[in-house]
């Protein structure tokens, strides 16, 4: 396949399957944009080369994505203590200003 094939593709899918369309989109500008850097034509191994970096820059991002979340979650039950234990404070100190 080469790249007038997936942008007709593209085009087609776009109304019907936009992720795909999109996913294509993608691969298709980064297969231009390294054959252009070398000032060659597109080769086969091009897609190949793309792609791969592609999944392993998802990979990355989804590592870092997942490792934010982790701190994020420990933050909110750190942020949950906290709140319970302030108002088991408030609490207290109105009971002992009560009496």
């Amino acid at each position: 396949m080469n790249i007038s094939e997936l942008n007709k593709e593209r085009l087609t899918i776009r109304k019907t399957n936009p992720v795909r369309a999109t996913v294509l989109n993608l691969l298709v500008d980064g297969v231009s944009k390294l054959a252009k850097q070398e000032n060659r034509e597109v080769e086969d191994k091009d897609f190949y080369t793309v792609a791969t970096r592609s999944v392993k820059e998802i990979e990355r991002y989804s590592a870092s994505y997942r490792q934010q979340s982790k701190y994020t979650g420990t933050n909110k039950r750190i942020r949950n203590l906290e709140r319970v234990s302030s108002k088991t404070y408030e609490q207290r100190r109105s009971i002992h200003l009560a009496f």
